[in-house]
């Protein structure tokens, strides 16, 4: 990923290097709220502290778009036949395709937003855009991660 450092949690601290060095944003104190971007599969990697003071928090779910096409194809209730499964869905979609696509898309914001800042790996907590932590879904660790790190660049 190009400009915003990427660290996994064992790395943290270690590996860090921020487009903040280049435009002078590390003398300055941490902006209130900080503001995370968490990028993670609600499947498999639950959130824990998720309601910090002082954090601005939007959580991206990469499982959504699945999730919410597992609901469409549970209420369609497909049959084998393909030629008639394939009637069915076409038939659906005439009806509902304004519907569908209010709920779909944006469940591809995350995907969307994850792909413009580069990031590969999930879950990732994303903070102020200048640093990036992989492998942590407790928002409490990765901020203190992040000062961390933050302290660490202070001139």
């Amino acid at each position: 990923m190009q400009g915003i450092p990427v660290f996994s949690t064992s790395l943290a601290v270690i590996m860090a290097v921020s487009l903040a060095c280049s435009t002078g944003l590390l003398a300055e104190p941490l902006p209130e709220p900080i503001t995370v971007l968490v990028f993670t599969d609600s499947r498999h990697f639950p959130l824990s502290h998720t309601d910090l003071p002082d954090v601005k928090l939007t959580v991206y779910d990469l499982a959504a778009p699945k999730l919410a096409m597992a609901k469409v194809n549970a209420e369609l209730k497909l049959p084998a036949n393909p030629a008639l499964a394939t009637q069915l869905a076409k038939d659906y979609l005439k009806v509902h395709e304004a519907e569908l696509g209010q709920q779909l898309l944006p469940t591809y914001a995350g995907l969307s937003q994850a792909v413009n800042l580069g990031l590969n790996q999930y879950p990732a907590l994303v903070f102020n855009h200048q640093a990036v932590i992989i492998g942590v879904t407790d928002i409490q660790q990765g901020l203190a991660i992040y000062r961390q790190w933050r302290q660490g660049q202070q001139p």
